[in-house]
């Protein structure tokens, strides 16, 4: 529902509990968060932190972008929050890659650790 839509209607219903008699405290109502958090970024702070990261055009591995997000916004993770972070990354960079932002180095499939995967921007991106 668009903000502007549910505003309105949380106004008629403000107003129907005040026609009833109803004595309603907003603020002891906690929000609901419709856009699940990613680690401990805002929303769509992981996309633009792998964004930052790339912005020179540079091959970078998973790590180094975690790195680089980590640093830039001081967070502070467990060697285990880290790992789930970096899962989270791929699987944001992923969406990327499919969705022609992002560029990956090789072709790999699950299991094969021959080589580390690195990362670009695409061509699209980087002549915009």
């Amino acid at each position: 529902m668009p903000r502007r839509e549910a505003l309105a209607t949380m106004r008629h219903i403000e107003a129907m509990l005040k026609f009833l008699g109803i004595n309603f405290d907003q603020s002891a109502l906690r929000p609901t968060w419709t856009v699940p958090k990613v680690g401990h970024l805002e929303h769509g702070g992981m996309r633009r932190g792998i964004l930052d990261a790339l912005r020179h055009g540079e091959w970078l591995t998973y790590r180094e972008i975690g790195k680089t997000i980590t640093a830039e916004r001081r967070l502070q993770f467990t060697s285990k929050q880290f790992h789930d972070f970096l899962q989270k990354l791929r699987e944001a960079m992923f969406v990327m890659k499919q969705r022609g932002i992002l560029t990956f180095k090789h072709n790999l499939r699950f299991g094969d650790y021959r080589a580390i995967q690195r990362v670009r921007l695409s061509r699209s991106m980087l002549n915009r």
